[in-house]
């Protein structure tokens, strides 16, 4: 999915502006791409604002997953999202080249962000105008791995140029 403008999610918007919805779930679907896709306010390709029990986001299951060269005019160059986001079993995982003006240059996770037995988890060259060049996690940030690694490269954030996180943890295992 590439070259699509939005005011949130550039590709998709989940809960809008009365936060309802359920769970987005990318799972089995082979390499999915996302590119040169544009929110003018949150989440370059997907914008998750809703609440309420059972709502997450999760890529699971999927061959590779890029986003590369998209962009937010405030938060998450690729994803905003204020529910669990997860990305597990994925053969790779790449985010490189996301912009966004405040937080989070690939991800701005309001919650807790996990990354668990995919390939690679790699984060190449992307920029956050304050917090978190690739990743601003508000709650927990785990990177679980099974024999992979995760790379992080050429961020640039005003404060955390890979990561912040605030009013959360960091953990690596494996």
């Amino acid at each position: 999915m590439t070259g699509n403008e939005a005011g949130d999610g550039g590709v998709i918007c989940v809960g809008g502006v009365a936060g309802n919805g359920g769970p987005l779930d990318f799972s089995g679907s082979g390499n999915s791409l996302f590119s040169g896709n544009t929110a003018k306010w949150n989440g370059g390709v997907i914008a998750a604002s809703r609440t309420g029990s059972g709502t997450h986001t999760t890529f699971s299951g999927n061959g590779i997953d890029t986003l590369t060269g998209n962009t937010a005019g405030n938060y998450g160059g690729a994803i905003d999202t204020r529910t669990p986001l997860a990305f597990t079993g994925n053969g790779n995982d790449e985010f490189s080249e996301n912009i966004a003006k405040m937080n989070g240059g690939a991800i701005d996770a309001g919650s807790s962000l996990d990354f668990s037995g995919d390939g690679l988890d790699a984060f190449p060259g992307n920029t956050a105008g304050n917090n978190g060049g690739a990743i601003r996690a508000v709650g927990a940030l785990n990177f679980v791995r099974d024999g992979s690694n995760s790379t992080l490269t050429g961020n640039q954030g005003g404060r955390g140029g890979a990561l912040l996180t605030s009013g959360g943890w960091i953990s690596t295992r494996g």
